[in-house]
């Protein structure tokens, strides 16, 4: 055995793993000064003395008798493996100790620490109220109890069973105290008018929190992979530019003038240089004179519009992360499980990156403090500077979230820029901003004259025939259908038309409903196809692209002739964004507008709120969208021409001003600010839905008001050696459907099955607590080509006959 008290089995002393931790957090503080500068500056704290004073003392409670003697009988096992193997021991070796590891995983050797029944940071709260002299603050002590993230009411059963002796029933819980005072500071806010206070003091608290967890984690992976296995901590730096002799579009230009502002709003064209403004925004926050955040992170509507982002500023050879629920598929497909793929992803998500690309609803989650990351997300969004990147501005549900997130911002003194081609004139009273809107001019390209026209309503897809033949004929362009079952629909009906053609064109759709790897291969597949390398040389591409609202912002792709199913405005001017992209005009671009029916009735989903009735239920649309339709409709089949300036209006039109808040969107928006104020400390026994962004428990919060929604499998694999592997397995071909399409309900008397409840196995298969439920899609129902298509009523023999 050794001497000397040990932090770990494999040899290393409590000694070195402190000053290891001690280490990091200062490779912390100096990496990142503007941390500390921002914590005096909210609080009056000293970040540098709370920080290395938690990293000094977050592992004492090692040294507790119980934890000491597990962990000195699982070294002396594993000084017995080297015996066994013909090694002499000469101080910890992490080539020896992962050799062990492997080992031990692979003949199923337990583990003594693993079953001492004594948690070291309960243990460490102990050791410094009984022998530390110096003052140790309240922050300090949360961050050595939240540590290893068992701070939560999902562990209060460790807080209130550990350490009591063996044999005594009702023994005395030696840390139940510690909880009991944790459990009623956390209830210090229960009022409304606390907002802001419990949002500061959650700051305060957090800092110390997660950037004990950050040293600890990076010290352990030193010691276990040395300094190939850390990601370096970097910072922020200059984007590189378009070259020497390029200008700044007038987007750009407006960028760096409003930076003086904490808040702006800024309208910008779709295609007029966005993101490099973004990026030339922020370095004034971050690299001016008066220093404002140390990071950027650009918030986007949907996962699907961030990976394009991300490409974006990654040619600025700027270090830059992205996370969404895909996101870590987008980055490193098969390779996701190596060791460095997983820390960029842990960098990406908990926004550790000089630049990172997420969704608002990743930013909106973490408010509620229902998962331990979302402290550490909490906390770096709070030295962040937040460039928001086109919003929703049609449901009402989204807008209230996005106030209450700005405000939130607000409080915490985040610069913010809210960056959209639509965003109407009444946007600042909608966010509580005081300056208007800025306004930048567009550039010839952009501005091109197209003209719109109103079809009329579809019902049934042969109904849209003609627009369809005039789409073959014309040999290339985009179909844009509110729906995945009419997007399905209108691309089985030119499938079919054009099979009777004597030359085919290429036909492809994309929606949400495919795998994660067969959506990277659809993208890449529409861009060969319609992106701006096909129209290079003055080139007219020949294909035919179908897609819902996933390919209004994320996909870098154009034609002359656009079909598209009626939407607000708003989301039309960036659909319109795809037409004439590149500026080859040899005709009129034209887009045509239809209204979408079904069963006899207009169809608005998904603009519209689907409201409970007597017999059912119907679509409500929302204001926008009715306004919009009506405009539509009366520009009639002569049509009418269409530019940036004429959206602009229209968009100003159908949005006069800040969007009514509904009863439901408040219940809602006081439910969050309750998950705020409650949820500051301690961690609730509430289940968090990352990929839905759902809170549900008492108080339930949704970033959006969405149907229900469950996870299909299309892929079923009965067993899986760890949780990586399962939920690997699942990000690669788990889909997201809503319930009533894959489950059988009760008001669904002739549905078919489509899905099926199957029972896998992770790990042991003797183990109950590693068995977990999951739905998996019945066979044929599937196809890479054209996604869960069996759900909406086609089959194999459909997609056969585009093989």
């Amino acid at each position: 055995m050794s001497t000397k008290a040990l932090a770990k089995p494999s040899g290393i002393t409590l000694e070195d793993h402190t000053e290891h931790v001690v280490d990091r957090a200062k490779e912390i503080l100096t990496a990142w000064p503007f941390l500390a500068d921002k914590y005096h500056r909210l609080t009056g704290k000293d970040l540098k003395h709370e920080l290395l004073q938690a990293a000094q003392y977050h592992d004492t409670g090692k040294r507790h008798n119980k934890w000491q003697t597990a962990c000195q009988a699982d070294f002396s096992a594993y000084m017995k493996w080297l015996t066994e193997q013909n090694i002499s021991y000469k101080g910890y070796d992490r080539h020896l100790a992962n050799r062990y590891e492997s080992w031990k995983r692979k003949e199923g050797v337990d583990s003594k620490l693993m079953k001492a029944h004594l948690r070291h940071e309960f243990a460490s709260l102990k050791f410094i109220e009984k022998y530390v002299e110096e003052p140790v603050s309240d922050e300090v002590r949360v961050a050595i109890a939240a540590h290893h993230s068992k701070l939560g009411h999902r562990f209060s059963h460790r807080w209130l069973k550990d350490g009591i002796k063996q044999g005594q029933i009702n023994g005395k819980a030696p840390f139940e105290k510690y909880w009991r005072t944790f459990l009623n500071e956390s209830t210090k806010f229960g009022y409304k008018s606390q907002f802001k206070e419990a949002l500061l003091t959650r700051f305060r608290f957090d800092a110390v929190r997660t950037l004990l967890k950050l040293a600890d984690t990076r010290a352990s992976r030193w010691e276990q992979l040395g300094d190939e296995g850390l990601l370096p901590l970097q910072s922020f730096a200059q984007p590189k530019g378009f070259g020497p002799n390029s200008s700044l579009r007038p987007v750009q230009e407006a960028a760096v003038k409003s930076a003086s502002r904490r808040r702006t709003i800024l309208r910008a064209p779709t295609g007029s240089g966005k993101t490099y403004a973004a990026l030339l925004w922020a370095e004034q926050q971050i690299l001016g004179v008066n220093s404002r955040a140390d990071r950027l992170i650009i918030a986007m509507p949907t996962r699907f519009t961030s990976n394009e982002i991300m490409k974006s500023v990654a040619s600025q050879d700027l270090p830059v992360g992205l996370f969404h629920s895909s996101a870590a598929f987008a980055l490193f497909g098969n390779d996701l499980r190596q060791s460095m793929n997983v820390e960029a992803h842990k960098f990406s998500r908990l926004l550790l990156n000089p630049v990172s690309v997420c969704t608002i609803d990743h930013l909106l989650l973490s408010l509620n403090a229902t998962q331990e990351n979302h402290h550490d997300v909490f906390y770096f969004l709070a030295n962040s500077c937040v460039v928001f990147d086109e919003v929703d501005f049609y449901d009402p549900w989204i807008q209230a979230n996005l106030r209450q997130l700005l405000d939130v911002l607000d409080l915490l003194d985040v610069p913010t820029m809210v960056m959209s081609a639509t965003v109407p004139d009444c946007a600042p009273k909608q966010y509580g901003f005081v300056d208007p809107v800025v306004n930048t001019q567009s550039t010839v390209e952009l501005n091109i004259k197209k003209q719109l026209k109103f079809f009329g309503r579809v019902e049934h897809v042969n109904e849209a025939d003609t627009l369809l033949e005039k789409m073959l004929d014309n040999g290339q362009g985009i179909l844009y259908a509110n729906t995945v079952e009419r997007a399905l629909g209108y691309y089985f009906r030119l499938i079919e038309m054009n099979t009777n053609r004597e030359i085919r064109i290429p036909i492809e759709i994309y929606h949400s409903q495919f795998t994660e790897p067969d959506k990277r291969e659809k993208e890449t597949q529409i861009v060969k196809l319609l992106g701006r390398e096909a129209h290079e040389n003055n080139s007219v591409p020949n294909a035919i692209v179908v897609m819902t609202q996933i390919g209004e912002m994320s996909i870098n792709i154009s034609a002359n002739l656009m079909v598209s199913e009626a939407c607000p405005w708003d989301r039309l001017a960036q659909r319109v964004g795809r037409l004439a992209r590149f500026g080859l005009t040899m005709d009129e671009p034209k887009i045509y507008i239809i209204e979408p029916f079904k069963k006899g009735k207009s169809y608005p989903a998904p603009y519209a709120e689907l409201i409970k009735v007597k017999d059912g239920a119907n679509w409500e649309p929302y204001p926008a969208y009715s306004k919009s339709l009506k405009n539509y409709k009366a520009a009639g089949k002569a049509g009418i021409q269409i530019d940036a300036n004429y959206l602009e209006n229209r968009v100003n039109d159908i949005y006069p001003k800040p969007i009514r808040i509904t009863d439901n969107v408040q219940t809602n928006i006081d439910n969050y600010q309750a998950n705020i104020r409650n949820n500051w400390l301690v961690v609730p026994k509430i289940d968090t839905d990352e990929e839905l962004g759902i809170v549900s428990g008492v108080k339930e919060w949704k970033a959006r008001n969405i149907q229900n929604q469950v996870l299909v499998w299309v892929e079923r694999k009965p067993q899986f050696d760890t949780w990586d592997e399962f939920y690997f397995h699942q990000l690669n071909y788990g889909i997201s459907c809503q319930s009533y399409r894959v489950i059988k309900h009760t008001w669904q008397e002739d549905k078919e099955e489509t899905t099926i409840q199957e029972e896998v196995v992770i790990g042991q298969e003797d183990a109950g607590e590693n068995k977990k439920s999951v739905r998996v899609a019945l066979d044929g129902l599937y196809s890479p080509k054209v996604g869960f298509a069996g759900i909406y009523g086609y089959s194999a023999d459909h997609w056969n006959m585009i093989l």
